[in-house]
């Protein structure tokens, strides 16, 4: 199930997994918010000093002394804009690079991640949420952190001033502050498990909206089956539209519980003003100076604990990605360097007692297969669909660990081989190969970035891809995202033109030729097996074309 996406590692600590995110702008991303956080207590104290001014007028004479202070409170509140300027500069600064550091690390990542642990991830949709979490982390860095900084600034340095003019005023701000914050945290926990509830109900239904879709057309014709898909889908709509309602209450009612808090400290703290003034414990001018910053005490204390909660979602999303990150990466250099040797006259690949079982499953796919291949020979592997034809090639090109067994590739265990160099000993026709939206000549210079314009031409003749060229742009076409501007036959004899570049002496072929017509489909297979030094290892259910190799190899019959 894909609510399983995201990995149950061990647990880290939520402060050094968002101090690995920052690194190394943390210093930055620190001043940045010292200086943004200034600005909310900085401009109590200032709107303060106004209403200070105004409760004073009756006792000064002419307006000299009003104008000076209007002008010196213009002055301050000048240099206060020009430091949240520089403070939200430098957030957002490290909030970009860090979000552009995310993104390339985690497709560093996913790239290293063993194809047994990533084959589950091949899913747009998981991509795409992976995209939302690291927008929900960037939303962390931006407002999250810095709102609850800003609250935490104006607490500290707003006790310190209020409680140097008036204890009792400090008091009160404080204990309504606290008071509302042991609410806001009864709330905390309830969130965070809500928001998780919600990720799963909600992978969940697109998983079955998608299943849904895809077999519409096949389902439409079978009553019964399509009638399971729609009640499927029917009831975990339902169970996300449950889990939505309840989050909506819970949202409503926290958010009712700010308004509600923010109104009476709002009110108390002016009631408690105006009764410090009537006892006369405190003059008018300066209750009226405090007063904001006193508010301020008891609304960041609020805003802290309502930041805190939808914090969680944005911790979510940091957990996810660092235990993405966390993954134990495939190793390539943990063998031996290793060249085929000249010469060689043994088998060049020896299949002994392999047995393979995918993950989750207790079914072997494959199970003690034998098989020995020697160089230059053509090889067609035939079977029924399911029975381990693809996965045989996967294993030799060490993508997936055999479970029993052994591979050899020129005498020496796969396992013994630096996986780079074990995979430069193969050229790969998969079934589905990946184009990028780029021209023909660099999507077939992929397999060799180095190599010169006159070897891709040479390569896309011997693969027959001249029809993809026939416009004036020739090799230089783009071919859209994902090839798109192709047709599957044409796809597949691009990506065989990689496998010319490379021109390793092995080549392991996917059902190379399944979209192309019968004649095209012979001239691709009678030009691959001309090589006399060229080992071909052939996938296809397609016993015609079996004939032509030297050798065919039954799996699963």
């Amino acid at each position: 199930m894909r609510t399983q996406t995201h990995d149950q590692g061990k647990k880290g600590s939520i402060a050094k997994d968002i101090a690995g995110i920052l690194s190394p702008g943390q210093t930055v991303y620190g001043l940045g918010i010292i200086l943004f956080s200034i600005h909310k207590f900085t401009e109590n104290v200032l709107f303060g000093r106004v209403y200070k001014s105004i409760a004073s007028i009756p006792n000064v004479s002419g307006p000299t002394y009003i104008f000076a202070q209007l002008l010196l409170l213009l002055g301050c509140f000048v240099l206060l804009g020009l430091a949240n300027y520089l403070g939200e500069y430098m957030v957002r600064k490290v909030s970009v690079h860090t979000g552009t550091k995310l993104r390339l690390d985690l497709v560093r990542k996913l790239c290293k991640i063993p194809v047994k642990d990533w084959y589950r991830r091949h899913s747009a949709y998981w991509i795409n949420m992976l995209t939302i979490d690291i927008d929900l982390v960037d939303q962390m860095l931006v407002e999250r952190f810095v709102m609850m900084g800003q609250n935490i600034m104006s607490v500290l340095l707003g006790v310190i001033y209020t409680g140097w003019v008036s204890p009792w005023m400090m008091l009160f701000s404080v204990a309504m502050g606290i008071l509302y914050l042991f609410l806001a945290n009864y709330y905390k926990k309830a969130a965070k498990n809500m928001q998780q509830t919600m990720r799963q109900k909600e992978d969940a239904c697109s998983e079955v909206f998608e299943e849904t879709v895809h077999a519409y057309a096949e389902t439409v014709f079978y009553p019964p089956i399509h009638q399971f898909f729609i009640r499927r889908l029917q009831d975990t709509n339902n169970d996300f539209y449950d889990t939505g309602c309840r989050y909506v209450k819970l949202h409503t009612q926290s958010t009712t519980l700010k308004n509600l808090g923010f109104s009476l400290s709002y009110l108390g703290l002016l009631l408690t003003g105006f009764l410090l003034v009537e006892k006369n414990h405190l003059p008018l001018e300066d209750m009226l100076s405090i007063w904001p910053v006193a508010v301020g005490i008891a609304y960041g204390i609020q805003s802290f604990g309502m930041q805190w909660i939808v914090t969680q979602k944005n911790l979510v999303s940091v957990d996810r990605i660092c235990r993405l990150l966390e993954q134990k990466e495939e190793d390539f250099d943990a063998g031996a360097r290793q060249k085929p040797p000249a010469n060689w006259s043994g088998p060049v690949i020896e299949c002994k007692n392999v047995c393979f079982c995918y993950p989750g499953s207790s079914v072997p796919i494959i199970k003690n297969l034998n098989l020995t291949i020697k160089p230059g020979e053509k090889v067609a592997i035939l079977g029924p669909s399911g029975s381990g034809k693809s996965t045989l090639l996967k294993l030799l090109l060490g993508l997936y660990p055999i479970d029993q067994g052994e591979i050899t590739l020129y005498g020496q265990n796969i396992k013994e081989y630096d996986l780079w160099d074990l995979r430069r000993q193969f050229s790969y026709l998969p079934q589905m190969p990946t184009l990028m939206n780029d021209t023909v000549m660099e999507n077939v210079r992929m397999a060799e970035p180095k190599a010169t314009k006159q070897c891709v031409q040479e390569a896309l003749v011997k693969a027959h891809v001249t029809d993809v060229g026939r416009d004036d742009k020739g090799a230089q076409r783009q071919l859209g995202e994902g090839g798109r501007a192709l047709s599957g036959g044409q796809r597949q004899r691009v990506a065989l033109a990689r496998c010319y570049l490379r021109d390793a002496p092995i080549y392991l072929m996917d059902e190379m030729t399944a979209a192309l017509d019968v004649t095209l489909e012979r001239a691709i297979a009678e030009e691959l097996m001309a090589d006399p030094h060229r080992t071909v290892i052939m996938v296809t259910h397609k016993e015609e074309l079996a004939t032509l190799a030297g050798r065919v190899i039954h799996i699963g019959m």
